[in-house]
């Protein structure tokens, strides 16, 4: 062999072994992914967990790239991508039991707040059918709880009949969850006797914790339904004893609302006040109660208190854009009947170009400006 064959030959080599030497592992590009996940660079993250993936040699590795891409999605809200990711996990062949539950549990969560409530309902069948016992409750849940959602009565006193059956020991937390499925399918059927006799007062007891709370709502709401004010009042009293809790806030505000079917507008306006003045911010019932008291106020010849009261729902943070919107409706109402009409403008407008908010909302809003022309 020549000189100059041998030293052309070593540089090819040496080339060689220099682009193989740069090549990332998967090691290499799964530390990028974290790293830039870390950094919130979900794009250059999800790029790295990409190749990392063609680089995997085995199970563990691919479930350690896809449970960063989940993560990843999970993080940005792109939910059904996330379920997707999931799913990609499922398809591994050495899971263990408890992990394919765990991922199903992660996929049926990602469905239910995408909406996707179809595929949320398929993976939670798998989850019921499953070996493990630890999250079938939390199967038979969302499935439940997908099919309200559905606004389908019928399948979703089917799912909580089931959902109770299933769970057998009234001992168990999730049991009372059924139940309390069961109650609200039957009250939104409109069959309130069967909704009441579905667990008796006694048993009710044993409800545990913020749960009894919800219980509470839910009986209190068949009460108003049946128009037991004074029975619906005590139930919802009873909610509404944890005051710093999202229970207890809808505890007050229906409090609240019983005593305006009844015509009592102080008693309404003093539950409404213990509602949103509960040590939580932005719920839909906080945001709702003000605007609630500020229709009374203003019915009751307040109206500089009503708009006075209005203004707060500006400083929640978080407040409902629903009820934040049909706040600025109402004090556009009472500007115009002092006719400020180019400060209810402001109002009507503001609330036309709210997001996040129904359509009939923005309807009324828009219909309003169309009476200052």
């Amino acid at each position: 062999m020549s000189r100059r064959f041998l030293s052309l030959f070593l540089l090819v080599v040496i080339s060689a072994f220099a682009a193989n030497a740069a090549e990332p592992t998967f090691k290499d590009l799964y530390d990028s992914a974290i790293k830039n996940y870390n950094l919130k660079k979900y794009a250059d993250s999800l790029q790295d967990i990409d190749k990392a993936l063609s680089l995997t040699e085995n199970d563990a590795e691919k479930l350690q790239a896809l449970s960063c891409r989940y993560t990843t999605y999970n993080t940005q809200r792109k939910l059904v991508e996330a379920a997707d990711a999931a799913g990609e996990v499922l398809k591994l062949e050495k899971l263990t039991d408890a992990q394919r539950n765990l991922w199903l549990l992660n996929q049926i969560k990602a469905y239910y707040d995408a909406g996707k409530f179809d595929a949320c309902i398929a993976a939670s069948d798998l989850l019921i059918d499953s070996r493990e016992a630890e999250n079938r409750d939390l199967g038979y849940h969302y499935k439940t709880i997908s099919y309200y959602r559905k606004n389908d009565n019928d399948k979703t006193l089917d799912a909580a009949n089931k959902f109770a059956e299933n769970i057998g020991a009234a001992k168990h937390p999730m049991y009372y969850r059924a139940i309390i499925w069961q109650m609200t399918a039957l009250n939104n059927k409109k069959e309130y006797d069967k909704a009441l006799a579905v667990i008796t007062p006694g048993e009710a007891q044993k409800i545990p914790g913020a749960m009894k709370s919800e219980y509470y709502n839910m009986l209190g709401a068949i009460y108003k339904n049946k128009k037991k004010y004074p029975e619906a009042i005590a139930a919802f009293e009873k909610a509404a004893q944890y005051d710093q809790a999202y229970q207890g806030g809808y505890g007050w505000y229906s409090i609240g609302d019983v005593y305006c079917c009844m015509n009592k507008d102080n008693e309404a306006m003093y539950a409404f006040t213990k509602c949103y003045d509960l040590n939580e911010s932005g719920s839909f019932h906080k945001t709702s109660a003000i605007v609630r008291c500020a229709e009374l106020l203003n019915k009751n010849g307040n109206p500089a208190d009503a708009l006075g009261l209005l203004g707060k729902i500006d400083t929640l943070p978080g407040s409902n854009p629903e009820g934040a919107a049909g706040g600025k409706i109402l004090a556009g109402k009472i500007l115009v009947q002092q006719n400020k009409k180019n400060d209810a403008k402001k109002q009507f407008e503001a609330a036309v170009n709210m997001k996040g908010i129904p359509s009939s909302v923005t309807s009324q809003a828009k219909a309003e400006l169309e009476k200052l022309k």
